[in-house]
């Protein structure tokens, strides 16, 4: 136990190597590679400041201990020993990552087998939806147009549903879900979309899925079909070029004084 909280301890004093190599670790074994590594580091920061009060440090190493092979546990605890002695930062992550790098790799191997899951339940549940959704067309386009004109998504609709427009966006939207929630559109979009949205938006969907009634199905979806819209709005933001500010005209330059006459007697 000692070995383990000291192990803790240097790991929390050597953050930046050693998330560093945990992430290198990660990637090596088949995770993807994270688009902004040092936002990762700093969220590892956080957590091992979060993990070292004497409480939690306890409890996370007595579960480190209790899911540690017997046969590992003498040479991994003597190993771990060793490298405690390293005053380097670097010299101590050299010398525990072959340690610690079969845990982490079977950890991204459960991590693996548990997002394919969830991808998987995810796809069905979209696949479900947007059946649910052809079937119910009437309630659930309306509940997507008003979701739209309430976030005014795409620019504009808001004040076109407000409008007598309102008929022809419904009829528009309506010829829409005919052909994108029929494949090949549908299993592009489940696809994309299984690969981003949570676990507890994926129940949420197929709650409202168990719904008879097709208003209360519409109803029940309006809350995730939001947060999926403002994502998609807050990523458009991002993409929309940044306004070019009108250059600023440069003030009038005084007239350059006339030359001094020549002085008497010179020419």
């Amino acid at each position: 136990m000692a070995t383990c909280k000291g192990v803790l301890d240097k790991q929390a004093a050597c953050a930046d190597d050693w998330i560093n190599k945990v992430l290198d670790i990660r990637v090596e074994a088949g995770w993807p590679a994270p688009a902004d590594r040092a936002a990762l580091v700093e969220q590892g920061k956080k957590e091992m400041a979060e993990l070292s009060a004497p409480d939690k440090r306890e409890e996370r190493c007595k579960k480190i201990l209790e899911e540690m092979p017997a046969q590992e546990k003498d040479a991994d605890v003597a190993g771990a020993s060793a490298c405690l002695a390293k005053a380097d930062c670097k010299e101590f992550v050299a010398c525990f990552a072959p340690i610690a790098g079969h845990s982490i790799v079977a950890k991204v191997e459960a991590d693996k087998k548990a997002d394919a899951e969830r991808q998987a339940q995810a796809t069905a549940a979209c696949t479900s939806m947007m059946d649910k959704a052809v079937s119910c067309k009437d309630p659930f386009v309306e509940m997507l147009v008003d979701l739209r004109a309430e976030l005014d998504f795409p620019k504009g609709i808001a004040k076109r549903a407000k409008s007598f427009e309102k008929p022809k966006l419904l009829a528009d939207a309506k010829k829409e879900l005919a052909t994108d929630f029929a494949d090949p559109k549908r299993t592009e979009t489940c696809g994309a979309m299984a690969k981003k949205i949570a676990q507890a938006d994926i129940d949420a969907v197929k709650a409202c899925v168990a719904k008879a009634d097709c208003k209360e199905f519409a109803a029940c979806l309006k809350p995730t079909q939001k947060k999926m819209f403002e994502a998609q709005q807050a990523e458009a933001a991002k993409a929309e070029p940044a306004k070019a500010e009108p250059a600023k005209a440069e003030p009038a330059k005084a007239p350059a004084p006339a030359p001094a006459p020549p002085a008497p007697g010179k020419k």
